[in-house]
């Protein structure tokens, strides 16, 4: 796939190589004892260690199988970020992040929600600082698409008309957060995921849409420089896809003041406090289903 630029994004040879240089050391370092230090003898009976060998060999074997089902586990969880590093040097963060984090829950679809921290503590990383935002776009999007179904019920909004605001509350789309974002995560993810943008007739978008990455980039770190606020990326499923797409601030609040399951009557308060038009923004709500229901 196309690259960042190389001030930006370093090549996947550089990047992997870099990173496996300072991580893979730690890789399968943890030396299993031999079968005298776990009996505190000195020798064994032949029969007593060809048991402790075909013990240890399973062992090994259970622990190569739980590794590489993590590996691509996190990689479909992480897509974003395994292609913008490459495969190999995904897998080599993978398991550095295996041998950190132990997995409580039995589905592995459940794993995965620290990569992002994880991934702004990497050294090798350093020179990526946008990573770790598209890891945790990523993260959301894997979560939200998890989330229970619900029911947008269209006809419930006419309650807004009939019934005391401040007895009604808004139900928010499945997995509705806010996501505070530096660095272009919404360019990123659309240079891997665009089927167009991989195809040969695009290059000179693709071109574009690089130019526009190094730029926001650049921009962010500025601003991170000069202690600039964040923007505010929305993440909610509507249907059974997640989306997700920058809003203002103001629009950021609202939003977490419906979170909040605040009445209606204050989230109106608050589209009128940050100056939004009232009929646009339930609009706009309804339509992209940002909101399920009136309840």
């Amino acid at each position: 796939m196309s690259k960042l630029p190389e001030q930006v994004l370093p090549s996947q040879r550089e990047l992997q190589a870099d990173y496996e240089v300072s991580l893979i050391s730690s890789i399968f370092t943890r030396d299993l004892p031999t079968s005298g230090e776990r009996s505190g003898k000195s020798a064994a009976p032949n029969a007593e260690k060809n048991k402790e060998i075909k013990a240890e060999q399973a062992l090994n074997i259970y622990q190569n199988n739980f590794l590489e089902n993590g590996i691509r586990a996190l990689a479909i969880t992480f897509p974003t970020v395994e292609n913008l590093i490459s495969p190999e040097s995904f897998r080599v963060l993978a398991k550095h992040y295996l041998l950190h984090y132990e997995k409580s829950a039995f589905d592995w679809a459940e794993y995965g929600a620290s990569m992002p921290e994880f991934i702004d503590e990497q050294d090798a990383l350093a020179d990526s600082p946008f990573l770790s935002e598209c890891a945790e776009l990523d993260w959301l999007i894997h979560r939200i698409q998890r989330e229970a179904d619900a029911d947008f019920v269209a006809e419930s909004f006419a309650k807004l008309e009939i019934t005391e605001l401040s007895a009604l509350r808004f139900t928010p789309a499945p997995g509705l957060c806010i996501m505070p974002s530096w660095f272009p995560v919404v360019d990123l993810y659309q240079l891997v995921h665009d089927p167009y943008l991989q195809s040969k007739e695009a290059v000179l978008a693709r071109e574009d849409l690089l130019k526009n990455i190094n730029k926001s980039i650049n921009n962010a770190l500025n601003s991170a420089i000069n202690s600039e606020p964040p923007r505010s990326l929305v993440v909610w499923r509507a249907e059974y896809k997640a989306q997700f797409e920058y809003v203002s601030d103001a629009e950021a609040s609202v939003i977490n003041h419906i979170l909040s399951e605040e009445p209606v009557s204050q989230v109106i308060e608050a589209v009128v406090k940050h100056d939004l038009d009232l009929s646009e923004w339930l609009s706009e709500a309804i339509q992209k289903k940002r909101i399920f229901a009136v309840e």
